[in-house]
């Protein structure tokens, strides 16, 4: 069975994304920030989630379309965005199924949503249909952990405390690969809780030549939602890409 089947459910879903929300819009600010559209501008959320950037983003004028493969978030994100008073079409759908065809002037990727597959060719996909979705000229926002400094910084075993409750994460880098292997061990109350989960993790220069090779030209990337420099000790990168062929 595929990790992230069983991974993005309770609890891991109300209690780690829910506490996200209050950072919604300044993130939004950074995506308006580096993508540049007049507001009536199309976009797609890719692995919405609860749909924080998604109800963000509609409440500022863009026509926003979320996907995301766990049927709980959307019904989530559903009920937020009626809160909210925005229309937004929340679509249940693998990314590697999605099938849009120059639907839109923006696709935004966020909060590591991507290298979920361990077949390379399924992560490329993911990528060429990003490109397919996007008008020509579109442009494409991906924010990922960064490799290089999660190999900097790379712990076995660490302890943490979240809303969840006690988390315990056993990890395990495959060089050759570049996939991290981890199991989260959630203890909440009397209850304890394990789910695995393997990730691609990818360097700039890995994903700017992923890119490049469906269709993109890399035209800004950032460590930070304040525009820092991407370095080595930047936990997450943000590359934003231009769609410049099919």
């Amino acid at each position: 069975m595929e990790w992230w089947k069983s991974f993005f459910d309770e609890p891991y879903g109300e209690a780690i994304l829910e506490s996200f929300e209050e950072r919604a819009s300044g993130e939004v600010d950074f995506i308006e920030d580096v993508l540049s559209l007049p507001k009536n501008a199309k976009i797609l959320d890719l692995c919405c989630g609860l749909g924080r950037h998604s109800i963000e983003l509609a409440k500022r004028g863009y026509e926003v379309t979320g996907v995301d493969v766990t049927s709980q978030y959307l019904e989530t994100a559903r009920t937020k965005a009626k809160e909210k008073g925005v229309e937004i079409d929340f679509i249940e759908s693998d990314m590697r199924n999605i099938s849009f065809y120059e639907e839109f002037d923006a696709v935004i990727n966020m909060f590591t949503s991507f290298g979920f597959f361990e077949e390379e060719n399924y992560n490329l996909k993911v990528l060429q249909n990003v490109s397919n979705a996007l008008k020509p000229k579109g442009k494409f926002l991906i924010d990922v952990i960064n490799r290089d400094w999660i190999i900097k910084n790379y712990k076995e075993r660490d302890w943490r405390e979240s809303g969840e409750g006690l988390v315990l994460e056993v990890r395990k880098f495959d060089l050759a690969r570049s996939i991290n292997y981890g199991k989260q061990i959630i203890i909440r109350g009397e209850e304890r809780i394990e789910k695995n989960v393997s990730l691609r993790m990818y360097s700039f220069h890995e994903l700017k030549a992923m890119l490049e090779s469906v269709g993109f030209e890399v035209i800004a990337f950032y460590g930070s939602f304040e525009k820092g420099e991407l370095t080595f000790d930047s936990m997450r990168m943000k590359i934003v890409s231009r769609k410049i062929k099919q």
